[in-house]
């Protein structure tokens, strides 16, 4: 129970189930040293507040970091109603709100991440602890997100890039922009050994869905025989390229992001293309007038496949093969191009059990508790991703022969629930092939769009805007972030913390890299196509 009291000092205070949420005294004078003594000599590119009260924490961080972004995560829905300013939805979360980490991802930039500070009300913790408890999680799970995101942008940034024009010169059969199965069942072939568990009743029941694969589960797909309708890539480089030649050989069509592994202009099948929300892709993409089917991205080709899945039938999505896990030393369902490769390299030195037994500890140094399961840091990433899926989005989404990995949205089968929930899908015809895209521009049209495209970038870079300009202008900064995201993230530290003309400097030097990067890519386009 919630009850509103005035303080000595005059001010509004609060007392739950007997406890004060403030000083009885002063809790304007309560609030304003927390903050003091939690952000020392800090200068944060945003606050996150959780347990937020009744306003005074929030007016005091206000006053001392009036440059921060401030975010304000209530434990219970009548303090929000009660609190003295009310943020709006933009900026604070309440438990009648959906999920927590939706608010954070939405809210919490990437570039942010390394500046952000996360606060925590103590009275709150003590007054809602299971709350609380439930909130660090999603904080935790946020920031490895992020982080892991930010350091393969820093890895692969460039690539993207590169990829990108690769693609968008290269891929000539692009088909219309839609998915196939959009009144189906889509089951969606993930790599984990729990795959090959499901074979005989996939084999049996293949008319009756739409089969859906990860570039990883391909090989194991067609040795047994499953062609599949789609498959979904996101990954640039060479391990997705790898799992991907089989397709030389076969219809599927394949769908991706003009930042993905090139080389997809060799498979018959055709290319229905997506967009990430890459600035840099959506400038390509409109100047072919292609309307892409857009997937936020989600950091692993499984959270895309998803996305897109969910937004193509109305029917259930199941998944096989998601283990986020090995079993044991097996990564993947067999056959797998990771096996051919360890085997391709097989010595007597260094026999094939060593080198998986070598990546296995790499990937998955963490067995988990009664179990032959085993984990890893960014394996966890991913299944937190999964398990922190809205309750909307789990109710078609079903999981076939799960690991021990637990995902609790989505509902678990056995070989015969899923026959159980497809007996009544009588399958019908199959999909027809989709068609290509009538009005994709021909090669030579793309390369002088391409070309346009890179010299007004050139441009951009030339005017040399502030960082705090340019930061607004969203195609400077993400080709920036794209071309060296630790360098962007390092000047955005150091104007934050008032250095404004080192910070200067550094850009500068970052524009005249990127547009280095920019000229030798526009010579590179030209002396090939």
């Amino acid at each position: 129970m919630l009850e509103i009291r005035i303080a000595r000092s005059g001010q509004p205070t609060a007392r739950i189930r007997g406890r004060f949420l403030h000083s009885p005294y002063d809790p304007e004078k309560e609030a304003c040293r927390f903050a003091q003594e939690r952000l020392k000599r800090q200068s944060p590119a945003a606050i996150l507040l959780l347990g937020a009260e009744l306003g005074h924490l929030r007016a005091a961080l206000r006053r001392l970091h009036p440059q921060a972004g401030l975010l304000a995560v209530f434990y219970d829905q009548e303090l929000h109603a009660r609190s003295l300013d009310r943020p709006g939805p933009e900026t604070s979360w309440h438990p009648g709100r959906g999920p927590l980490l939706e608010f954070l991802r939405g809210a919490v930039e990437e570039l942010h991440t390394e500046g952000l500070a996360v606060l925590e009300w103590p009275a709150s913790a003590r007054i809602y602890p299971e709350v609380s408890l439930a909130a660090h999680r999603q904080v935790a799970q946020l920031l490895r997100e992020r982080r892991g995101s930010l350091a393969t942008t820093a890895a692969l940034g460039r690539r993207w890039l590169a990829n990108s024009f690769r693609n968008y010169l290269g891929l000539e059969r692009i088909l219309a922009p839609r998915p196939a199965a959009s009144e189906r069942p889509i089951l969606i072939a993930a790599s984990g050994p729990s795959l090959e568990q499901g074979l005989p009743v996939l084999s049996s029941l293949r008319s009756r869905m739409a089969l859906w694969c990860l570039p990883s589960a391909l090989s194991c797909l067609l040795e047994h025989g499953l062609a599949p309708d789609l498959v979904i890539s996101t990954d640039p480089g060479f391990y997705a390229s790898a799992h991907l030649q089989p397709l030389a050989r076969s219809a599927a069509p394949l769908a991706m992001p003009l930042t993905a592994a090139p080389g997809a202009w060799a498979f018959p099948g055709g290319t229905l293309l997506l967009c990430q929300d890459a600035p840099y892709e959506e400038s390509l993409l409109a100047a072919a007038r292609y309307p892409a089917l857009k997937v936020p991205p989600q950091g692993t080709v499984a959270a895309t496949a998803l996305e897109l899945a969910l937004s193509s039938t109305r029917f259930p999505v199941v998944w096989a093969g998601l283990d986020l896990s090995y079993l044991d030393l097996r990564g993947h369902a067999r056959p797998s191009f990771f096996d051919r490769f360890l085997l391709a390299r097989a010595r007597r030195t260094s026999p094939l059990e060593l080198q998986t037994f070598a990546l296995a500890r790499e990937q998955a140094p963490r067995r988990l508790p009664d179990s032959r399961a085993r984990s890893g840091l960014a394996l966890d990433t991913y299944a937190g991703w999964f398990a922190s899926l809205p309750r909307s989005k789990c109710e078609r989404l079903y999981r076939l022969n799960p690991s021990a990995v637990g995902l609790e949205g989505m509902r678990r089968l056995d070989n015969s629930a899923l026959e159980g929930l497809l007996r009544g899908w009588t399958g019908g015809e199959q999909p027809a092939s989709a068609p290509l895209h009538p009005g994709y521009p021909d090669r030579r049209a793309r390369l002088r769009l391409a070309l346009d495209l890179l010299e007004g970038w050139r441009r951009s870079c030339a005017r040399s805007p502030g960082v705090q300009e340019a930061l607004q202008d969203r195609q400077l900064s993400s080709l920036a972030y794209h071309y060296d995201a630790a360098a962007l993230a390092k000047i955005i530290r150091l104007a934050r913390r008032q250095s404004g003309p080192e910070a200067s400097e550094r850009w500068a030097a970052l524009l005249l890299r990127l547009d280095g990067f920019l000229a030798r890519l526009a010579g590179r386009l030209e002396a090939r196509y």
